[in-house]
Formats: structure tokens, sequence, C-alpha cells
């Protein structure tokens, strides 16, 4: 039993007790107000519940048990304020606003009780009854509708018009009907938009009549909102995600920084791009473990949003711009770390005095305040930080309510952060080979104001998770305006891209979107290969609030946010004996397990070895592919979508450039320069000469059979077991020899490999250069590109000693003749 359902029952053991009211009786009871199972603020709800029992019913709320209810609650009553035990049930002397915060939503008839005024005429506690009579047919909308009009009507006297139409002797659903609808018919223009309360009347009414429409048989016209509201998703998902997926081949992402309220910003651009490919690459892309938005089209269509211009002006500016704006993509790309659109350090200092010590006089203006250093410290969009939600305890946070958004947990004074999405063909499973996901990341809010201010205007003492900032009316024009009275410089997409832009110059885009649950403009592939410990982003965005906001968290900040070591231990290690946990891509190779498979695939490869069947050798060679394979893909990131191997003739003259294409397609658009590791070598030499031998081999078994145009189709082979045919290198063919070794696809070495290299600090640009993962203008020899491969080279082959060292990455001799 829940704790929440332990807690009811002792209510209702007190309840009992202390009113001589018996169980069943009193349990029907709260079932006819619809009580929650918490009880708050019971008195209340049970005082509201007798008056409106008292006055003349509707003509059809009539019920023999309306008068056992009645003496029910004037017994319940009567004991919670005589009896010190049930104390806990009185409601404090409030609004009946505050009484019911966090209730309006889920339980409105229960909370529609509270709203009864002494000063009011029966005429209201009559239009509560009406609530209690809703049929199957009524939804939830219709109810939550019809019992927000009530409680518009308890706030304010009650029209003059609207009064007199239900002031009848014996009145009816029918005759309630009528009336509001005559109200609404004379109501003008000049009456709805007198003020505040006009016009929320007027509006609430129109919604309340569809529920009476319902509940006396008239027909009710429903309009499906869904394409409406799946549009509102997309362009919701491609605002605050930074991605938009049409189905699960077609997607739309941004391809440069979009600032509306800067006049100098040139126009921002997106793309549209869709992934047709044949059945058969789909399958194993499958196999292979590589989605389909990971792909890169050669010839992207992008548009540019920009002001409208005559027709015949777009004709010459057309011809004249699209090379100049497939520069500014390539500039922008190139140079993210140093754009011009980000703000400076004065200026971010100037915006945090300002929200900190701004002339506050209402809570609109605490909100504003509170939004824009949201959007600031955890770079949100404005929609996003206007639905951060807060919560008293993240641990029990529903990840699945939260969606895109992010947010404040008070007890640990922490950010949580949701994380990524991506479009995903298949669901996640659990796999023990990989480390284990997190779904959330927290990190130190760092301003305690934030927290403080929170605490004491916005919290809802008794709900769990709330959007403070919702409801309010907090526009992006208010913000900007804020903004600019600070400095005319600053504007809205500036605060948000502040951080996530230095933190893609700093540690790389795909920690940067995971840190921030956010992508940036350009190719969705690099989130999908890259996946850290919760420790390690933490770590990361401290590195950087201290770098580019100037704010220092404490000790006690880190241990609360995330109950983690002190920051000085936070080291990424290799121990085997710890748990790997990790956030962001799916399927990430834990260390152990890649150690373990190593060391089994080597240990079987030394077994075979003394095998002296026939056809041991066989079964030796498709074990010797795998492994060769295996370990060499950990050092060059190789795809598995063709032949998954390199050899020396990959190599650039006497350098040790690799130059290769691992994708399935005949033009050159995905060939990758990059340096190479001397093991990898090492590795394809011994696989040379293994495969020399063992093509001798099968030659003396069978001359006739023997085809040697197909043997020398790919670098690499397997032999069938049964038939002795050769079998190209595809992901499908490895996976059944991996598999008893290795249960992951291939291709997720390549995401231990860009993980690993982003822990151990490698530069983002390298880091890319060694997974291939380019946009527009940022590939190595690009006219925009700024790369020198010796310096990558001197950067990376450090850490690929590491990796080799800790997983004991060793070249293992093949067969000789």
């Amino acid at each position: 039993m829940s704790v929440e359902n332990n807690l009811f029952q002792e209510n209702i053991d007190d309840l009992c007790r202390y009113s001589d009211v018996e169980r069943e009786r009193l349990i029907e009871f709260l079932n006819f107000i619809e009580a929650p199972h918490h009880l708050k603020n019971l008195s209340a709800a049970i005082s509201g519940c007798i008056k409106m029992l008292r006055v003349p019913a509707v003509e059809e709320f009539t019920s023999p048990k309306l008068l056992e209810y009645l003496s029910t609650a004037k017994k319940l009553l009567r004991a919670i304020h005589s009896q010190a035990e049930l104390s806990g049930f009185i409601a404090e002397n409030v609004a009946a606003k505050k009484l019911t915060r966090g209730m309006l939503q889920s339980f409105p008839l229960y909370s529609l009780l509270f709203f009864a005024p002494e000063d009011r005429t029966f005429v209201l506690h009559q239009l509560k009854q009406v609530a209690w009579l809703k049929t199957s047919e009524v939804s939830a909308n219709d109810i939550d509708d019809y019992c927000r009009f009530v409680r518009i009507l308890s706030e304010n006297p009650i029209p003059q018009i609207l009064k007199e139409q239900l002031e009848h002797p014996t009145l009816s659903t029918e005759l309630v009907y009528l009336a509001v609808n005559r109200f609404l018919e004379c109501q003008n223009e000049e009456f709805v938009h007198v003020d505040d309360y006009g016009r929320n009347l007027f509006t609430n009414t129109k919604s309340a009549l569809r529920f009476l429409k319902v509940i006396t048989n008239r027909p009710v016209t429903r309009r499906k909102r869904i394409g409406e509201k799946k549009v509102i998703e997309k362009r919701l998902s491609l605002g605050i995600r930074g991605y938009a997926s049409l189905g699960d081949k077609y997607f739309v992402y941004p391809l440069t920084f979009r600032d509306e309220f800067d006049e100098n910003f040139v126009p921002h651009a997106r793309t549209y791009e869709s992934f047709e490919v044949s059945e058969e690459l789909e399958a194993e892309l499958e196999e292979a473990g590589i989605e389909i938005a990971e792909l890169q089209n050669p010839n992207p269509t992008a548009w540019f949003i920009d002001v409208s211009t005559p027709l015949y002006a777009q004709k010459f500016r057309n011809k004249v711009k699209r090379l100049g704006q497939q520069h500014r993509i390539e500039r922008h790309n190139q140079y993210l770390p140093l754009s011009v659109t980000r703000l400076s350090n004065f200026e971010v200092q100037e915006l945090l005095h300002a929200t900190m010590n701004s002339d506050i006089r209402s809570r609109r203006e605490v909100a504003l305040s509170l939004i824009i250093l949201i959007m600031l410290l955890t770079s949100s969009t404005f929609d996003r930080a206007k639905r951060v939600y807060v919560t008293k305890n993240s641990d029990n946070l529903d990840v699945d309510q939260m969606g895109d958004n992010i947010a404040l947990c008070l007890s640990r004074k922490a950010w949580v952060v949701p994380r990524l999405e991506l479009p995903f063909k298949t669901p996640e499973i659990s796999n023990s080979k990989s480390t284990t996901p997190r779904t959330l990341l927290r990190f130190p809010v760092l301003l305690g104001f934030i927290v403080e201010v929170i605490n004491l205007s916005f919290v809802d003492q008794h709900a769990e998770l709330f959007q403070p900032f919702l409801k309010l009316k907090v526009s992006m024009g208010d913000v900007q305006e804020f903004l600019g009275s600070v400095s005319n410089r600053i504007t809205s997409a500036k605060v948000t891209n502040y951080l996530i832009s230095a933190a893609a110059s700093r540690f790389g885009v795909s920690v940067a979107g995971y840190i921030f649950a956010r992508t940036l403009p350009g190719s969705l592939a690099r989130y999908y290969y890259s996946a850290h410990p919760l420790d390690h982003y933490t770590k990361l965005y401290l590195e950087l609030a201290e770098a580019e906001l100037s704010l220092k968290a404490t000790f006690q900040d880190s241990i609360n946010a995330h109950s983690c070591e002190p920051l000085d231990s936070l080291e990424y290690d290799f121990d085997l004996t710890k748990p790997e946990e990790s956030f962001g891509a799916r399927y990430v190779p834990d260390t152990k397990g890649l150690y373990r498979t190593i060391a089994a695939l080597q240990n079987e490869l030394n077994t075979l070895r003394r095998a002296t069947t026939k056809y041991a050798f066989i079964e030796f060679h498709n074990l010797y592919t795998v492994y060769s394979i295996f370990a060499q893909s950990l050092l060059t990131g190789i795809r598995s979508v063709i032949d998954p191997f390199v050899g020396r003739e990959n190599i650039l003259a006497e350098s040790d450039i690799l130059v290769f294409r691992d994708k399935d397609t005949e033009d050159q658009f995905h060939t990758r320069m990059q340096p190479t590791h001397p093991l990898t070598l090492v590795l394809a030499d011994n696989y040379r000469m293994h495969s020399s031998s063992v093509r001798d081999k099968l030659f003396f078994l069978n001359p006739k059979s023997f085809d040697s145009d197909k043997y020398g189709q790919s670098k690499t082979f397997f032999i069938d077991p049964v038939t002795h045919k050769i079998l190209s290198s595809r992901p499908s063919i490895i996976g059944q020899f991996l598999k008893p070794f290795n249960t992951l696809p291939l291709n997720s070495n390549r995401k231990y490999l860009r993980s690993f290299l982003e822990r151990e600090r490698v530069s983002a640009e390298s880091v890319d250069i060694m997974l291939g993962h380019y946009s527009l203008g940022e590939s190595v020899g690009d006219r925009m590109s700024t790369f020198s491969l010796a310096d990558v080279r001197r950067e990376v082959m450090p850490a690929i000693d590491k990796l080799i060292q800790s997983l004991s990455i060793e070249p293992i001799a093949g067969l000789n003749v």
C-alpha cells in the first residue's frame, strides 16, 4: 500500500473515531464530494457542502441520500472543530483560491465547495448542485469549464440579468441553460471589454454552456484539435528542443542561430532533410546500430527566414545570395566559439545585477526577473523558462510529465534537466554490456536568490510539482523590454544561447546539448554518440559557470545537487568494480563490458589456435576477423556499413593519415581523413598476413569452388562454417559471430570512442575529425577549415594510448601456412 493510501486510511480512522460516523457512510460521503486522499482543508469543503445541501434543490438534484449526506457533514464539521485530534482538518481563514491551490484541475467538484461567500443568495449554491448532475457524456474539460464559471460568479456580484433569470421557485437544469444562454445573447462588446472580470466572465460563460448543453441533451459539436495540437508540439519541439521530426525519416532543424530582436543580425537558416534509403541498407543500418537521423545528406534543402521582398527583387537576390548564404552557414559552423552574437562578460554581469536588484512591485515582475535568470543559467528559450516546473523533491519527478521542460528542485537547490530526446525508430531496451542510462541530470542553481524568491512568492505548500509562471501574463515582449532597459545590445536569443554556445566551444556540441537538453544548429549525428557519468556533466557545468558567469559553487552546493563526491575527486577512472551509469546516447559500452569482451576474444583465440581438426582454422579465422574488426574500430571510429576495416592502402604516402569512405554511397561525400595510431596498422598487417594464409588453405581444401574474385572484394571476410563460402563483412554477418561475446552493435564502439575522447578533454574539433562528424564548412580541407591534422594527431594520440592500455587491446598473430 502506498504512503498516500496509508495516510488516507489513518485519516478515515480518526474521523470515524471522533465524529461517531460509520466508516461505510463516511467513505460514501467523501466519494460524493469527490475528496482527494489527502483531505486537504476538509472543514472548508464540508462547510460548503452543508450550504449547498441546505438551499432549495434544483429539480433534478434529488436523491434519498442527500439528507444522509447533510447529516454526515454536520457531524463531521462539529467533530473537527471540537476535537483537538482533528484540528489538522481545519482550514485557515483565507481566500478560497489559496485553500484550493493545486486542486482546481485534479479535484474540480471538491474545490467548488470552497467558493461559498456568506453574503451570496442561494442561486450560487444551486448552480453548484448542477455540477453534480454530470452524465457519462460529460468530459473532464466540460466539468472544469463549468466549475470555473461558478467560481468566477462567486468572486464578484452576479450580473443582474443572470440573477433575475436564475431566481426561480422551481429551478431546473433546463432553466439554468436558458438563463446562461440568454445572458450570453444580451452581452455586447462594450460590456465584454470593460475590465478583466467582464472578459473572463464572458469567456468562461461560453465554455460553461457546453456542459449545460450535454446535461440537457442538446447536441454539442466538439472540435477535434489533434492536427493543431501536433503542429503546436512540432513548433515547441523546434523552439525548445532544437529540432522537429516529421516521421522517422524526415527532420527539420536550424542551421544557424536565430535572433529576431537584433536589427543587425542576418536572417537565420533552417533545413529540411529526408532520408530515403533502400530496404536492404536500412536493415544493415539497423543491424549496425545506426539511426536514420545520424546520416548526413550531401544535398540538404535549406531555407532562409528573411524579410519579404518583391518577386522581381527575389529573382535577382536569389542568384547573388545563394553562395553567400552557404558561406554564412559554413562560417557559423567554423567560428561558433567566436560568434559576435554572444554577450560580453560585462553585459552578463550587468544583466545579473539588473535582474536581482530591479524594483519589483508585483508577482508578475518577480516572475519576469526569474524567467530571465532561468533563460541565462539553463540556456532555456523563453517558452521553456516560462514552463519551468518547481518540485520539492526531484527523486519522484515524473520524466514523462516534464517533456522537454526543466525543473527546479527546492530541497536540493538544483536544476533538473531531462535527457535530450532524439528521433529513434525503436524503443530503448536494457543491455548488460552498455552503461546504465539515466534520465535526469542535476546541477546546482548557484544563485540562492532564485530559490529564496520562489519559496517566498510562489511555493504551493501542498503541490509536489507545479509550474509557477505558466498562467502569469509575461510575454516575450516583456522580456525583451526588460533586456533593452539594461542594454540595447542584449536580446533574448543572446541570453538563451550564451552558456550553451560557450559550452559547445569548450566541451563540444554534443556535451553542451546534453547539459542543457537542447540541440545546437547543425547535424544531429553527434548526439547519438556522446554519453557521460552524471558527475562529469556536473563538473563541466560548474567550470562553465565560474568561467562565464563568475559564479562559483560551494562544496555543499555540489553535494546537495547531485549527492556526489567532492568535485576534486570527480575525475573519470576505469575502476572495474564500480557500476557504470551514463547520461546521453543509447547503448554506449561500459568499460567493464569492453574489457571483458576483448579478454574473452583473446582467450578464445588462444584456445582455437591449439585445435587440430581439419576445419578448425575456419572457426579461428571467423573469430580472428571479429577480433581484428572490433579492436580496430575502437581506434579508428570507423562505421561498419561497408568494409569496417582499414589497411595500409588507406594511408597517404609516408604519412600516418588515413583516408577512407565508411558509408554505403558511391560518391566521395563521406570520405574521411584522420590521423591513425600505429596499433591500427599493426592489426591491419597481421590480418593481411593471416588472410593470405587462410586463402591458401581454402584453395587447397577445394580448388574448384574457390572464388578468388569474391575474396578480393573486401579487406576482411568470413567463411560459412557449413558451406565454406566467402561471406562479406556486413553488419548482419559481423553480428552473428560477435553476438556470443558482445550483444551491442559494432557501431557502439564509435560511441565509446567519442565519449572517451570528450572525457579526456580532447578539443571538440579533434573529436569530430576522429568520428567524421562534420557540418557544412567543418570538414578537413574545406575552404573555411583551419584544422591541422598534425595538431590533431599530437592531441589525440595520447588519449588513444590511454584507451588501449585501459582495455588491454593487443595485436594477436594470425595463422601461418
